[in-house]
């Protein structure tokens, strides 16, 4: 449910075989696999990375206090 609440307008979810997710959503189908990260940019365009793809992309943010 995490997932279906960051995505936001679900209209469907599959879950096959504990491998694999597919959302559907308004606007797409979304399909990813377990361990797989889940992007939102800013214009709220879903993106799905594999773990190697995600970590070479991005980077934890620090603290801005």
């Amino acid at each position: 449910m995490e997932i279906v609440d960051f995505i936001g307008d679900v209209i469907g979810i599959d879950w096959y075989e504990n491998t694999s997710l597919e959302i559907t959503t308004d606007d797409e189908k979304i399909e990813c696999f377990k361990g797989d990260y889940i992007v939102k940019d800013h214009k709220g365009k879903i993106k799905v990375h594999e773990v190697n793809e995600f970590e070479t992309t991005y980077r934890e943010v620090e603290n801005y206090d």
